[in-house]
């Protein structure tokens, strides 16, 4: 039976395990994103799942836009962000883990 999990839960599980949501929301956005896309007992209140999301994204388009950066070894003039979605698009649901 799946449990709603919310800011204070703890999680049961994986390299998380015994730290709660909203501190791992802080740390790895993405990782509560995938336990809730792929662990069919684990799943995130709406307003949480919306922010994971949300802070997931903004993370990989900055991870991405670093890497574009390096790559090319341009100034950091928004250049790397342009590069990056050309090469992942801009939804985060087709850019995979």
């Amino acid at each position: 039976m799946s449990k709603l999990y919310d800011y204070e839960d703890l999680m049961g599980f994986g390299k998380y395990r015994d730290k709660d949501v909203q501190m791992v929301l802080s740390l790895d956005p993405q990782y509560l994103v995938w336990a809730h896309d792929n662990v069919a007992w684990f799943t995130l209140c709406p307003d949480i799942i919306r922010e994971a999301r949300s802070a997931a994204y903004a993370q990989r388009r900055q991870h991405l836009a670093d890497v574009a950066y390096y790559r090319r070894g341009n100034p950091c003039d928004g250049h790397g962000t342009e590069l990056a979605l050309e090469i992942w698009g801009n939804d985060p649901h087709q850019w995979g883990s």
